[in-house]
């Protein structure tokens, strides 16, 4: 019922604002929003480069 229609609204917004995608089952597994974020940042750490973030972190340090 009303709850899918939420978790897809959710998902949809997610997908134009962060450009992520998760699954509405991922809403029903991690119903808070800290949960939800942990996972989102989860996803998004395993899309960064590490070669990348090194030198970023090196130039930083200078």
């Amino acid at each position: 019922g009303g709850h899918s229609l939420m978790a897809t609204q959710v998902v949809s917004r997610v997908r134009q604002t962060l450009a992520m995608e998760i699954a509405v089952s991922t809403l029903f597994e991690n119903p808070t929003i800290a949960q939800l974020a942990e996972i989102l940042v989860e996803q998004q750490l395993e899309q960064v480069d590490i070669n990348l973030l090194e030198q970023i972190l090196a130039e930083v340090d200078q």
